[in-house]
């Protein structure tokens, strides 16, 4: 037998033989690198933007507003903003939505419905995944520390928050109309909505969504006619570019910071925040003040407000007042009056300007003559969707919107000798 010193390879044995040993020379080392460690290493924590990390919750968030976030008129709404993100679900029973809304991307809006979500234990649904598989798969979750039990038994709930980033019209349509059932009875800590499931005997799960929610949008839907029912519900932040208001605004809210300076929030680490708002309302002290303003709120009688707009901020201006961002329960009441008198004028205001628009656009057909014109319903509908787009516009033009605003101009729709939808000039 030959030796093993002797024994030859052929050409295939020694290819085989490098590709071997060219995998040994790659495999990676054994040594753990913990990427995520290293990621968060490299982040400011959130007590570097405060002065003071051991005061409570409501001195800090202030502090942490003016280092993440550029918000026009903050002198304005910055209690009901602070109020609205201070909200702790299991204390309250009547939820505002906070809508963040402008037109540009990259002003913000997601950025502070991010924030909230760093306080509680929430869930963020964006665009794309708000669907019917997509919103059960996380609000249970979010809302109960055993979801299979609910409140069947106590301290079973959380304090939660839901928000919704990106909303745009169409979305609040999409399965049979899930979210927008969905925003409308979840202003009350016992609103529920019920969707299909294959796990139940009955075919259909009941789901509690009563909590504060966070919305971002380019629009303001609520004022669109379909929609008619969020606009007592909801509490909106207009969202612009900084360059575009800085030389107008001077609050004095960022009057101690330098506003070029934000910090992204991504950038920073916000472990033990949620702590803090925690233990802030699990105070004795904070929880029954919670409750004794709660109790007056109750018993005022001569406030102002309307019915429907009252119920909902109950629960906001009793928070607002606790954490200090309104002095007293008077202050708060007149400046959440002022809100939704505000609100209800801006409603009026976006059907005027349409109405205004189409009078320009009429008037621009009609030219000199002397008989006002029969219009083509796709020209009008695109000349107001190219004032929407332009921003001149805050309401999406719809066809029952349209119709609204050329009524009040005396135009009816109809059909021409041809069969063809036109708008027709009455009593002119």
């Amino acid at each position: 037998m030959p030796e093993e010193d002797d024994v030859e390879f052929s050409p295939a044995d020694m290819e085989l033989l490098r590709e071997i040993a060219s995998e040994k020379s790659s495999e990676p080392s054994k040594e753990f690198v913990d990427w995520d460690a290293i990621r968060l290493s490299s982040k400011i924590h959130w007590t570097e933007l405060v002065d003071d990390p051991t005061e409570p919750f409501p001195v800090l968030l202030p502090q942490v507003l003016k280092a993440i976030t550029l918000i026009p008129d903050m002198d304005r709404q910055a209690a009901r903003i602070m109020a609205g993100l201070s909200m702790y679900s299991v204390a309250c029973s009547f939820y505002p939505i906070f809508a963040c809304v402008g037109k540009q991307p990259g002003i913000g809006k997601s950025k502070l419905c991010e924030l909230v979500t760093e306080f509680y234990e929430g869930v963020t649904i964006t665009g794309s995944d708000i669907t019917a598989s997509g919103i059960k798969r996380k609000i249970n979750q979010s809302m109960f520390h055993d979801p299979a039990k609910g409140r069947e038994i106590s301290h079973n709930e959380k304090s939660t928050v839901f928000v919704f980033d990106d909303i745009m019209p169409q979305l609040l349509l999409r399965d049979e109309g899930l979210l927008y059932t969905l925003l409308k009875r979840g202003i009350e800590r016992n609103g529920t909505v019920e969707m299909a499931s294959r796990d139940s005997p009955m075919g259909i799960i009941t789901f509690y969504v009563g909590c504060p929610k966070w919305i971002s949008s380019i629009s303001k839907f609520w004022l669109q006619p379909q929609f008619s029912e969020m606009h007592r519900r909801i509490i909106w932040i207009e969202f612009k570019h900084y360059k575009e208001w800085k030389e107008k605004d001077f609050s004095q809210f960022y009057s101690d910071c330098e506003p070029e300076n934000i910090v992204s929030i991504s950038d920073v680490d916000w472990s033990g925040l949620p702590g803090h708002f925690k233990s802030y309302w699990n105070d004795p002290e904070v929880y029954t003040q919670f409750a004794e303003i709660k109790g007056k709120i109750r018993n005022k009688r001569k406030h102002g407000i309307s019915k429907e707009h009252w119920q909902i901020s109950t629960d906001l201006i009793a928070t607002g007042v606790t954490c200090g961002y309104w002095e007293n329960l008077d202050d708060a009441i007149a400046d959440i009056k002022g809100y939704w008198e505000q609100s209800m004028a801006d409603k009026a205001d976006a059907r005027g300007a349409a109405v205004q628009l189409l009078e320009v656009f009429i008037q621009g057909v009609k030219g000199t003559e002397d008989v006002y014109p029969v219009l083509n319903p796709k020209d009008v509908k695109a000349y107001l969707d190219a004032a929407y787009k332009d921003g001149g516009l805050d309401i999406n033009p719809n066809p029952r919107t349209i119709e609204e605003c050329m009524s009040q101009l005396n135009y009816r729709l109809g059909v021409d000798d041809w069969g063809l939808s036109r708008w027709f000039p009455v009593d002119r």
